[in-house]
């Protein structure tokens, strides 16, 4: 996933990043002790860059323990309709369905035929009105700007704004580690490169391969 930041300041209808993944116990015991992992060939003078790098990540990892589980107690507080949530909603079974997204859900969700349009994007409204009358194209816009102030403002005073900056900072800063880890690994036929880079392959396939994952290696060690 991706988060939209303009101007260094992250906003509701943007996607939200979650920095805790589902591991299956083996990828959990790697990263509860990554540092013993590595310290197998690890030479005793700890020069050599990935030794650095290495501690970079596991402060990273460090810090964002806290901010994934404020996070995460922030947005249980959210209203459903200022948090993600399905596109669509069918007529028939009211079953939700499409993509998660986070634009809020509209109070007048848009009829589309066999089913509803509750979250759309504003681009999404302006295709549903091209055949409309323009009131119709007016009030939906109406609806989505009422609803996204209010989402904004709600997330503001929730401090999941400011949550989500330094989440977007934690996993951008973990990322260009990892990627110089891997990098290194590539070029250098230095032992401690390789083991850096099977430990974060294997993070990625027991994560679903899902980007680069943070972790809590002191939460994943206790359980």
């Amino acid at each position: 996933m991706v988060i939209t930041q303009a101007k260094g300041h992250i906003r509701p209808d943007s996607v939200k990043i979650s920095l805790t993944r589902r591991a299956a116990f083996a990828g959990v015991a790697l990263l509860a002790a990554p540092s013993t992992a590595l310290a197998v060939c690890v030479a005793p003078d700890g020069t050599h860059p990935i030794d650095e790098l290495w501690t970079k990540r596991r402060e990273l990892v460090r810090r964002s323990a806290p901010v994934s589980a404020s996070y995460r107690t922030a947005s249980k507080a959210l209203p459903a309709w200022a948090d993600s949530g399905h596109e669509y909603v069918r007529k028939s079974d009211g079953q939700v369905y499409g993509c998660r997204v986070f634009w809020s859900e509209l109070e007048s969700p848009l009829d589309a035929g066999d089913h509803f349009i509750v979250r759309p994007h504003p681009r999404q409204i302006k295709h549903w009105a091209s055949n409309r009358p323009r009131a119709e194209y007016r009030a939906a816009m109406r609806d989505f700007v009422k609803r996204r102030r209010e989402t904004i403002r709600i997330w503001d005073e929730a401090g999941l704004t400011a949550l989500g900056e330094e989440s977007q900072w934690l996993v951008n800063e973990t990322s260009a580690v990892e990627h110089e880890l891997v990098r290194q690994a590539d070029s250098s036929p230095d032992i401690r490169a390789a083991a850096a880079h099977c430990i974060i392959s294997l993070t990625y396939s027991f994560t679903g391969g899902d980007g680069f994952a943070v972790f809590d290696e002191g939460a994943a060690a206790s359980r």
